[in-house]
């Protein structure tokens, strides 16, 4: 088959889509397929090269950070491929692989349908490209969301048939962790003899690390020795917008800056291992991979509380039960592995359908 993976942007540039589309491109390459990655270079300021094929294609303009590029649609225009995959309903680039698409069979994974709320420039990109979205949803064969909850958002905001849609998470890979590298980095980062807080992937406003930080003073009046670990790329100045709301608990917040999960799996691993507590705050992601790695890794994870005072009290009320000595989480059914094996046979399907 001749497959073309659609992502309005890749690594190294860091996301949950990105690592998505760079694991399916793996392992499709693996299989022998003919892949490729159809992507732009919002983002990106060093190319990369892998196993397989990945063209960045000039992003210009960048609308309410959604990359256009002329190139890209000339490449569909003048290409046929079996299989398009889309990564999200959200971004130019697949509404254009979604209308010049001539005999291919269209699957889509939409990473986050609807927010539950926005910010004003959330507001306005959806009603912009809400059309869009429908148009891409519209024409694609198979829609692929990542959980039960995402499904019935979708069924009810764009009327989609349940028949077009399946459900598929978005698959985790499990890394060893070594006591040498833990204590390595309990050292680097000043967290020995700490509690800590992990919250990990792009630190960025739709995530809402800044509720996590404004818990901090609750839960500070009964545990002290606590300090909340950043792991992900974070703009300079939401960095000291986030700082800045900590106050006088700013020697409390570590940020470690971007870190690679393909190249330093292994440590993002170890990263896990060494904290006690795991936080998600993110309001349109469908189902977050690194709250799948987070159970997986045996950690108590908290979601989507998005008051600070309610979070400082769960915070409190599981680290007051000690680190607990739950098993690691079966992920056996969310291991991508798995995952590959049901979008590969979801391609097979069409391409026979064809």
């Amino acid at each position: 088959m001749k497959i073309a993976l659609v992502v309005h942007a890749f690594l190294p540039k860091i996301g949950g889509l990105e690592i998505y589309t760079y694991r399916l491109a793996r392992d499709l390459n693996q299989n022998r397929e003919d892949v490729r990655v159809l992507t732009t270079n919002w983002g990106v300021k060093q190319k990369e090269q892998f196993s397989f094929p990945v063209y960045y294609f000039r992003a210009w303009p960048v609308i309410l950070r959604n990359p256009f590029s002329f190139a890209l649609i000339w490449h569909l225009f003048k290409n046929q491929y079996d299989i398009i995959h889309l990564q999200s309903i959200w971004f130019w680039p697949s509404f254009w692989a979604a209308l010049l698409k001539k005999r291919a069979r269209i699957i889509t994974t939409v990473h986050g349908v609807y927010p539950e709320k926005m910010n004003l420039p959330t507001q306005i990109g959806l009603i912009l490209f809400k059309p869009l979205a429908r148009f891409v949803l519209l024409r694609s064969d198979k829609a692929i969301v990542l959980s039960e909850s995402e499904k019935e958002k979708l069924k009810k905001i764009f009327k989609i048939s349940p028949k077009k849609i399946e459900i598929i998470p978005p698959g985790i890979e499990i890394h060893k962790s070594s006591k040498k590298i833990r204590d390595k980095l309990k050292k680097k980062y000043r967290l020995l003899d700490k509690k800590v807080i992990l919250f990990t992937g792009r630190i960025i406003p739709e995530k809402n690390p800044q509720i996590l930080i404004e818990a901090l003073p609750y839960i500070k009046k009964e545990v002290k020795n606590i300090k909340i670990l950043f792991v992900g790329p974070v703009e300079e100045r939401f960095k000291r917008k986030l700082l800045s709301t900590a106050g006088k608990n700013q020697e409390d917040i570590v940020f470690t800056g971007h870190l690679y999960p393909v190249k330093e799996a292994a440590i993002l691993a170890n990263f896990y291992a060494l904290s006690d507590i795991f936080v998600s705050l993110g309001e349109w992601e469908g189902l977050p991979a690194r709250v799948l790695e987070a159970k997986a890794y045996g950690l108590p994870v908290v979601e989507e509380i998005l008051n600070p005072e309610k979070l400082a009290q769960k915070i409190l009320e599981i680290l007051s039960k000690g680190k607990p000595q739950i098993p690691p989480y079966d992920f056996g059914n969310y291991s991508f592995k798995s995952v590959f094996n049901k979008i590969y046979q979801i391609y097979l399907k069409h391409k026979k359908e064809k």
